[in-house]
């Protein structure tokens, strides 16, 4: 071994001891030990991991259910995950079955079961089944079988017959999200509906995502957010304004860079004053929080529940977060202890 890996484990090996010193299991299973290079979010009671330069998948209790034979992998959505083998990539299931060759070039979007799938310039839609439908320069995962497509420069919507419903107009249509799918026309932001409707006209210099009944949008140089009609719920005041989760969104007040980030309710009320680096999406009751160069855990008040040791850290989903302590990351449970790495 090298002098640098040397170090490098001995670093993680200190790194642990600190974590474990300062939080209690709450978990009896022994913690699964990977030396995990990447960690992904868990999704349908699995995550994407990386080990040995190989990704495969475990389960929130560490055991591993995919073995470590992929080049690259991405989250589950509706039992199908997209992997690569070397250049190419495809669709498993939750077992790790093929649901399709492995053989296009890049996967742009996986929601519900369906994707899309792309060969070198053109890209079609698959089934939960594997099966094919459409054929254009890029495409989304369906709503109510309207699919956004691009042809040529433009973006429409066709069905699953390959009849143009609407018209390519767009600059871009973005994945739907609560139906809803935000569209750029003529440099502002507007969204359809799954029937195709301009339902909130573009208005807006940039949209993100519905979630929970509420989308962040931005009107000059600050965000505020519209609900599903797009009536304005929460007046632009913030610099960024992110997604609302379980009645929390972290917003961020003063400049990129030198504000500070809070949490902010439905009602656009700072819940958490901002006084944090940055902040990431609540979930299951705690939001990942930098101060200082680390991340912790802070819960509804604000308070510190996880200490802030980590390097890096993500949001809690099944129970689990990915983090990272010096070269590799794991997994801690809602009290902080180290389940898997």
């Amino acid at each position: 071994m090298t002098r640098s890996l040397i170090a490098a484990l001995g670093a993680w090996v200190v790194l642990l001891g600190s974590v474990w010193a300062q939080t209690e299991r709450a978990d009896s299973l022994p913690a699964s030990r990977w030396y995990l290079q990447e960690a992904l979010p868990y999704r349908e009671g699995l995550a994407a991991v990386k080990a040995h330069d190989k990704w495969g998948f475990v389960d929130t209790t560490g055991r591993l259910r995919i073995d470590f034979r992929f080049d690259e992998a991405r989250s589950f959505s509706g039992g199908r995950a997209a992997v690569r083998i070397k250049r190419y990539w495809g669709l498993i299931d939750t077992l790790g079955e093929r649901r399709t060759a492995v053989r296009f070039h890049r996967v742009t979007d996986v929601q519900r079961g369906w994707a899309a799938l792309c060969y070198a310039d053109t890209c079609v839609l698959a089934d939960t089944a594997g099966k094919l439908y459409l054929r254009y320069a890029d495409l989304r995962a369906p709503c109510d079988e309207l699919v956004p497509v691009q042809k040529g420069s433009r973006w429409g919507l066709a069905d699953l017959q390959d009849s143009l419903r609407v018209a390519p107009r767009y600059e871009v249509v973005m994945s739907y999200a609560e139906g809803r799918a935000a569209f750029l026309n003529r440099g502002l932001w507007g969204y359809l509906d799954c029937r195709g409707q301009e339902l909130i006209p573009a208005r807006f210099e940039d949209a993100g995502p519905f979630a929970e009944g509420f989308a962040p949008v931005r009107s000059g140089k600050l965000w505020g957010y519209i609900d599903r009609a797009g009536k304005p719920r929460i007046r632009p005041r913030f610099t960024f304004a992110g997604p609302f989760s379980e009645g929390l969104a972290a917003a961020l007040e003063g400049g990129w860079g030198k504000g500070r980030w809070g949490l902010i309710d439905t009602t656009g009320a700072w819940v958490v004053e901002p006084r944090f680096t940055y902040l990431a999406q609540y979930a299951e009751g705690l939001a990942p929080a930098e101060e200082g160069g680390r991340w912790g855990y802070i819960d509804r008040q604000g308070r510190w529940a996880i200490a802030p040791h980590f390097e890096a850290a993500q949001p809690f989903s099944y129970g689990r977060a990915a983090v990272k302590l010096g070269p590799y990351w794991g997994y801690i449970d809602r009290r902080g202890g180290l389940v898997i790495y």
